[in-house]
């Protein structure tokens, strides 16, 4: 029978002698290097999985060179990259004995495609094994990413997904999921006949219109989304906008700010004393948003996992760094619906 080793680590010369065959052909067996049949390598793995063997990975990554991970974010909407930038330092603390490094730059201008190409031309030149980019601007992105794939450098998107040959990996929400909560609770909150508005950031970012079409899909009979306004995440837009809404809709019954800007509409709510009778679903729990949400200014928070996005893209950004493995170009994280009794 196999002997397993309860009091010590099996190591790969215990599989060896095992089997009666050589470390070397352990090693090519559990490492994916070629050099032996099939069949032997199948047999060996399954002997020291049997045996509980594991892969000393500290050591196997103490003995090259360090991993570089470069994480590009914006200034801009600090609360929400925060928490992106939280799940990514917490995943990189994991990967400390793996010899795993993350190198941090920030950009002030999310539209400014020149000053991203500085950043992208600089960490060519540092020869970063990755790029993690938390992008807010297709225009701004598209060249650096073509230029980082073109010098074979892999990158990950959090947050958007733009299709770009360039790009690697993503994780982000599931934003059609997020539009079909949204909408699911406004109907159920409503009356028949009511009318909706939604808030988005910009109709060119696809996880925008995705939320959208989440809505519309879910929206029950003898409810209505009537308009969809583009903020592009500015406050002071969202607040003319609201007004114009406010003013021009008839019988608005429920808003859907599908990303930032909450704040900014749920004071004009309330200055036009309308904060009773419209129901707000917001996006994401900045700190500001919680008292609102306790005294039901805010009926509901489709809540994002950013940090859980940060910590994920670093997984995926390993596992193909170190492991090769085939991933999926698109990791999708379930949002969630956030109600006082849940805060």
């Amino acid at each position: 029978g196999i002997k397993t080793m309860a009091t010590r680590q099996v190591t790969i010369k215990d599989v060896a002698k095992q089997l009666n065959t050589s470390v070397g052909s352990v090693s090519k067996a559990l490492t994916g290097k070629p050099g032996i049949s099939d069949t032997m390598r199948q047999k060996i793995i399954d002997t020291a999985k049997e045996m509980g063997y594991t892969a000393n990975r500290s050591a196997q990554c103490l003995a090259r060179k360090p991993i570089n991970i470069a994480i590009v974010y914006p200034y801009a909407w600090e609360q929400y990259f925060n928490d992106i930038i939280t799940g990514i330092r917490e995943a990189l603390e994991e990967l400390r004995d793996y010899n795993v490094i993350g190198k941090f730059f920030q950009f002030s201008d999310i539209y400014s495609e020149l000053e991203l190409c500085r950043i992208c031309d600089n960490l060519v030149r540092e020869q970063i094994d990755a790029v993690i980019l938390c992008p807010a601007s297709v225009i701004s992105c598209e060249s650096c990413l073509l230029n980082l794939h073109s010098h074979h450098i892999p990158v990950f998107l959090i947050g958007n997904d733009f299709k770009s040959p360039g790009q690697t990996g993503c994780v982000r929400v599931n934003a059609y999921m997020s539009g079909q909560l949204a909408s699911e609770i406004l109907c159920f909150m409503t009356p028949p006949g009511s009318n909706f508005v939604i808030f988005l950031g910009d109709n060119n970012i696809l996880e925008h219109r995705e939320k959208v079409q989440g809505f519309r899909d879910k929206l029950s009979n003898h409810h209505y989304l009537l308009k969809t306004f583009e903020t592009h995440d500015e406050p002071e837009v969202a607040s003319v906008l609201t007004k114009k809404a406010l003013y021009e809709i008839p019988n608005i019954q429920g808003f859907y700010v599908a990303t930032g800007n909450s704040l900014a509409i749920c004071n004009v709510l309330r200055e036009e004393n309308r904060s009773r009778e419209i129901k707000v679903i917001a996006t994401d729990l900045l700190e500001p948003m919680i008292p609102l949400v306790k005294d039901d200014t805010i009926s509901a928070v489709i809540y994002q996992y950013p940090k859980e996005q940060g910590r994920q893209a670093i997984m995926q950004c390993y596992h193909y760094l170190v492991e090769h493995s085939r991933l999926k170009s698109e990791i999708l994280v379930d949002p969630r619906a956030i109600f006082s009794s849940n805060l």
